[in-house]
């Protein structure tokens, strides 16, 4: 028991004098001094229930004036008169008036653009009919050439010439008359290739080379070629879109 009394007041004095050492040391490094030490023992002479309460009742205070504050800038305002309710509605009906022009401005801009639009779209489909009504009329007059019995008989002929005189011959029939108007450019461009001039007889020689066997048209078109290349590209391009005019027909 003596042993153990010993032992705790050696325990109580070391503490002590620990606590002695970390007094001093914040009393030397300029850490406390009796105005912190005072403070410090004020606050922990209140417990956190009381702390709590002052912050609260402190926080209301401070609403409480300034509450009063606000009534009282109030209360010091003078009372809006007459007039300036009336000056402050004609504000608010001009505001309302800019408003509404500036919708309609708006609305106007809209409906013009819709308009242009709407033209643009009925001048579109237009030329849309126009350009399906030639095509029909262009499918239909090579299906009529093409099936009578007189067309036949001369790409009967032409099947049996030589390709030079085919070609000859179908060149006539591309000029309508026989021949380019004299006053019309024969060549034009960096190679020096006859111009393609708009051909009267172009949609009948097309017929001729689009009934042609693959060999007799092949020649045809070659001797174009040493003549006009130009001339040449623009009758095989016919061929092509000639293509679409059957694919039309057939599924008619």
């Amino acid at each position: 028991m003596k042993a153990i009394w010993n032992a705790l007041s050696i325990l109580a004095v070391a503490n002590m004098i620990g606590l002695g050492l970390i007094v001093g040391w914040l009393y030397t490094s300029d850490r406390l001094d009796a105005t912190r030490a005072k403070e410090i023992r004020e606050t922990f002479a209140i417990t956190l229930s009381d702390f709590r309460s002052g912050q609260q009742a402190a926080i209301e205070e401070t609403e409480a004036t300034e509450a009063a504050r606000v009534e009282a800038e109030k209360a010091a305002k003078p009372p809006v008169t007459a007039a300036e309710r009336l000056a402050a509605r004609l504000e608010a009906t001009e505001l309302d008036r800019e408003r509404a022009e500036r919708l309609k401005r708006e609305i106007a801009d809209l409906q013009r653009g819709l308009a242009g639009e709407r033209t643009r779209l009925d001048s579109e489909w237009v030329e849309l009919r126009a350009a399906q009504q030639g095509h029909a009329e262009e499918v239909r007059l090579n299906e009529e050439t093409v099936g009578g019995s007189q067309f036949q008989k001369t790409l009967g002929v032409l099947g049996k010439l030589e390709a030079k005189d085919a070609t000859t011959i179908l060149t006539e029939v591309l000029n309508g008359t026989g021949s380019i108007p004299s006053d019309v450019p024969r060549s034009a461009g960096p190679s020096g290739d006859p111009v393609v001039m708009p051909l009267p007889g172009r949609a009948q020689v097309l017929s001729y080379l689009d009934a042609m066997s693959d060999k007799t048209r092949t020649a045809v078109i070659a001797e174009f070629v040493k003549d006009n290349p130009r001339l040449a590209a623009e009758l095989l391009e016919g061929l092509r879109v000639r293509g679409t005019f059957a694919a039309v027909s057939a599924a008619r």
